[in-house]
């Protein structure tokens, strides 16, 4: 909502801040409000408070500290959505190095003498240290990412 037009509407009077009240219990027995007196004549008349009066400045410096909080709840509602998303990013990509160490495993629990596929798209048969070194490897991402 556009800031100058909330401004004049601040700044109004309320009307009818200062009519009288009236209190008078009708012909049925009820009790009746308004701010004419009753036809018959007999009533009650209540005081009421006057608000405060209210100047244009301090009205401006009320509703840009409003628009300031709104501000900061946004701020902090963004903030807060960024580390949702951040978080659901990193365990995404911990689920996923989690599979991808548990498969590793697996396939080097096969035949010690089988044909592993490289980083650089290479095939080579792994020697015993090789293959011990890259199992233990797995087991560490399985440690690190797998909870």
């Amino acid at each position: 909502m556009n800031k100058m037009m909330i401004l004049p509407l601040l700044a109004l009077p309320v009307l009818g801040v200062h009519a009288a009240m009236y209190k008078w219990t009708d012909a049925n027995g009820k009790t009746v409000y308004s701010q004419h007196p009753p036809p018959s004549g007999t009533s009650e008349r209540i005081q009421t408070a006057p608000t405060p009066s209210q100047s244009v400045t301090e009205a401006q410096k009320r509703l840009q500290e409003q628009l300031q909080r709104i501000e900061d709840r946004r701020e902090d509602r963004h903030i807060a959505g960024d580390k949702d998303r951040a978080a659901n990013t990193r365990a995404g990509l911990m689920a996923r190095n989690c599979e991808t160490a548990r498969k590793n495993l697996e396939s080097l629990g096969g035949p010690p003498n089988r044909v592993t596929r490289m980083a650089d798209g290479s095939y080579k048969r792994l020697t015993p240290e090789e293959r011990q070194k890259q199992i233990d490897e797995a087991n560490k991402q399985i440690q690190e990412n797998c909870r």
